[in-house]
């Protein structure tokens, strides 16, 4: 298996499979917890189905979001990785 920094083959995508299994799993659980939580409602209620599609959208929106800001903060600290003193040449 590769490793950080063993120089094999792989290295270079090392942070972008990490990242691809998190947000999957994040939106996938998300998702699921919050319809699940909403069914719990609904059956408690009894207003089927209104509660677990209202949960499962916002735990596919609360996941998007999430997924968003994981990406971007990955995104720029690639890009800080690749060009460390910025684009107007001056340090950080």
């Amino acid at each position: 298996m590769f490793r950080r920094g063993d120089g094999g083959e792989g290295h270079e995508y090392a942070g972008w499979v990490d990242l691809a299994l998190q947000t999957s799993l994040t939106l996938a659980i998300s998702v699921l917890l919050l319809g699940w939580a909403g069914y719990a409602i609904d059956s408690w209620l009894g207003t089927k189905p209104w509660c677990t599609v209202i949960g499962a959208l916002w735990g596919a929106g609360g996941g998007t979001v999430w997924v968003v800001l994981r990406v971007k903060q990955f995104a720029d600290r690639k890009e800080r990785e690749e060009h460390p003193q910025g684009h107007n040449g001056k340090q950080p």
